[in-house]
């Protein structure tokens, strides 16, 4: 090849390369193209032929229909559907440990519940601090006891003055996971207590503050299930799912469909789920409801009550939100490094919803398995002052709670009870705590209720706003109404 054929070559491809200036154009272009098809999809006509369509392909099914008093309960819940928000989900309300409704609904037959399960995410806490209730219940463990008590090496490479009711309150000061994992790691490491302790002491470090006996409270979202399992190993003999299922599922009557991970082998009947809306979406709709526009883009029988929006959209106008959201940008942050435990998942709760290897891990935290009516029907024990799993006195002992702390994660003040269920952060006559994509497991003492909402279309907001509208709406009922709905 020859000179003069070399520069013909160089030429040719300088003329077909593309200009910085027609890529930024471009670019340009594409942003203009998404934010007009964003509006369109904003606009009145779009959203009601969309909402119409929703709502033909919506199939209903109530095993324990709804009653009448309930009625805007279930239009919260059919509301999710209409305006996009939700895929498939199910609820489910008990009083006086009696099913008042059990609802399920999806766009299509692959999202049903049915008797199918999912993973709940952090409304596993609910339970894992149910365990936790048990064993002081029981006579192995106190609240006031210093976990080192139980577990000298604990004190050893930690602090030997951190009490179970810090750990559960999330002021263990050992919220972060130094060194993440990949998910063949966490299935080898979370199959024995003895691999699992040395991950522990390998991958956390306790805070500097705990140290000089000072407070700090960070919310422990994979971290504390780790530590109460091997706490209940201590104690009691047995990991965390195995006294989840001889010490509570065993003792309820009928079907109860609760485990901690699935092993490989018997996840047939999981419900696939999927991402909420893209974030340019979500700013979006940020925008319009705070300058007002959504009032003139959406059509008049599905514009939002005041009320309504503030439930809905709460979490994206409020402060910590915005800096919760922004500090997971830093990946060497202390918020990423309380969320993220394996490293081989792209971004994103659907992605581990519907992995096989990672909902197969025993984690007491994140990894429940379940579906509402499974999780409203254990809970409902605790709504009827402990029932089957909790005496009065462990009950009691279990939700007394200090005064609100402030959560470094959240950005917001949360109270805790000794066991570490919330008694605030979903309303201030529940007690439980919710889960990432949305869910929310919750009881009352006050109302006897317990109500539980699990859905498949994954949120990534902290306020859960798609089943607290509808818990606002049980709320109202059960503050104001007899029981004649039993």
């Amino acid at each position: 090849m020859n000179l003069f054929h070399l520069n013909s070559l160089h030429s040719q491809r300088l003329e077909n390369a593309v200009h910085p200036r027609q890529t930024m154009r471009l670019n340009k272009d594409l942003v203009i193209l998404a934010l007009v098809l964003l509006l369109i999809k904003q606009s009145t006509l779009f959203r009601k032929a969309l909402a119409y369509y929703r709502w033909s392909k919506l199939k209903v099914i109530e095993a324990v229909p709804c009653p009448p008093e309930f009625l805007r309960a279930k239009n919260a819940f059919l509301r999710n559907y209409l305006e996009g928000r939700e895929r498939g989900s199910q609820m489910t309300l008990t009083v006086d440990g009696k099913v008042v409704f059990d609802i399920r609904a999806g766009r299509d037959e692959s999202c049903l519940f049915d008797d199918g399960v999912v993973m709940v995410f952090s409304s596993t806490k609910v339970i894992e601090s149910l365990v936790v209730a048990m064993l002081v219940d029981q006579g192995k463990l106190a609240y006031e006891d210093p976990i080192a008590k139980h577990w000298p090496e604990f004190g050893e490479r930690f602090s030997s003055a951190v009490t179970v009711a810090q750990l559960m309150g999330h002021q263990a000061g050992l919220e972060q996971i130094h060194e993440t994992i990949t998910t063949p790691q966490a299935q080898e490491i979370f199959a024995s207590p003895q691999k699992q302790e040395e991950f522990v002491f390998r991958s956390l470090r306790i805070d500097e503050r705990i140290k000089r006996g000072e407070s700090h409270t960070r919310y422990h979202a994979v971290t504390r299930g780790i530590i109460v399992d091997l706490l209940c190993y201590k104690v009691d003999g047995r990991r965390g799912a195995d006294f989840i299922q001889q010490e509570i599922v065993a003792k309820l009557d009928g079907p109860v469909d609760f485990s901690l991970g699935c092993p490989l082998q018997k996840q047939t009947n999981f419900v696939e789920c999927e991402a909420a809306n893209t974030l340019l979406e979500s700013a979006l709709e940020i925008v319009m409801h705070q300058t007002g526009i959504v009032k003139y883009l959406y059509y008049p029988d599905a514009l939002p009550t005041d009320e309504e929006l503030e439930t809905h959209y709460r979490d994206f106008f409020l402060p910590e939100e915005v800096k919760m959201t922004l500090s997971l940008i830093n990946r060497n942050g202390p918020t990423y490094k309380s969320l993220i435990l394996v490293n081989d998942h792209r971004p994103g709760t659907h992605y581990l919803a519907n992995s096989p290897e990672f909902r197969s891990l025993p984690l007491m935290s994140v990894t429940g398995i379940s579906n509402s009516r499974s999780l409203a029907k254990i809970i409902a024990e605790l709504a009827c002052g402990g029932g089957k799993l909790l005496s009065p006195e462990g009950m009691a002992k279990a939700l007394a709670h200090d005064q609100p702390v402030t959560c470094e994660l959240f950005h917001r003040k949360l109270t805790f009870t000794n066991a570490g269920w919330s008694c605030d952060r979903l309303g201030e006559e529940w007690v439980g705590w919710g889960g990432s994509g949305g869910s929310v497991t919750v009881f009352s003492p006050r109302f006897n209720a317990s109500f539980s909402y699990i859905p498949t279309r994954l949120e990534g907001r902290a306020y859960k706003p798609n089943g607290l509208r509808i818990l606002k709406e049980i709320t109202k009922v059960l503050s104001n109404s007899p029981k004649a709905y039993l």
